[in-house]
């Protein structure tokens, strides 16, 4: 059997890694998000996904991708990020998600 080839991704914010929660002192606090994807084949699409919806598509049509971005925008309680990868294959991966409390419960 031949061995497969896996797309590996890696999301961290604020120095949280995938699967895991942490807390925020206010809903406005920026949040830094670390991305890294390699892939056996040209990488077609990035998508980071927040809270279900995509945040932002990234792509370059390289086998690995590395970026930092930030975003500002307020979040909820139980809010959770992830990546959603497609290859030019139609290869698809998706990273562990991320998610994110506030100390503030009103919000």
């Amino acid at each position: 059997m031949p061995l497969r080839e896996f797309v590996h991704t890696l999301l961290s914010i604020n120095g949280h890694d995938m699967g895991t929660e942490f807390t925020l002192s206010v809903p406005t606090e920026p949040r830094i998000l670390k991305i890294a994807v390699a892939a056996p084949e040209n990488i077609t699409k990035i998508e980071v996904v927040k809270n279900g919806e995509v945040m932002i598509e990234l792509a370059d049509d390289n086998w690995f991708f590395e970026t930092e971005i930030t975003d500002t925008e307020p979040i909820q309680n139980g809010a959770f990020y992830y990546l959603r990868v497609t290859t030019e294959r139609m290869d698809f991966a998706w990273s562990s998600p991320i998610w994110i409390d506030t100390l503030d419960k009103n919000k």
